[in-house]
């Protein structure tokens, strides 16, 4: 099921409908540790988007773009999946670079956010 971003300032990266209604399913103790999970695989992940990109290998960029958009995506960060969809839509490399500087800046944010749901 496919959910809108919140425009709220504070909430504009992340659906906090999503959000509060996964931590009503897992409870705030299983979601904490879901987050330190997943902040280790968005690290690693963005490690590898960046390295790819660098190295101009288009199909391990779009794959790795498509990684982190379904892992942040299972938090509701839904901006991350357009990001990687436009990524996946250019044959443009000077355009995936940009993107994915764009997309790394907005995962790096998102992380953010979702950590402080856990607190909030």
């Amino acid at each position: 099921m496919h959910r809108t971003a919140l425009t709220q300032p504070d909430t504009a990266l992340i659906d906090r409908d999503f959000v509060a209604q996964l931590i009503e399913a897992v409870g705030v103790e299983e979601y904490c540790m879901l987050i330190g999970s997943l902040t280790q695989e968005v690290d690693a992940q963005i490690s590898v988007i960046e390295a790819r990109a660098a190295e101009r290998e288009t199909e391990a960029v779009r794959q790795s773009a498509h990684r982190l958009a379904g892992l942040l995506s299972q938090f509701g960060a839904f901006q991350v999946a357009n990001v990687a969809g436009r990524i996946w839509e250019t044959n443009s490399l000077d355009e995936i670079e940009r993107l994915v500087a764009a997309m790394t800046k907005l995962c790096r944010a998102s992380m953010v956010a979702i950590t402080q749901t856990a607190t909030a």
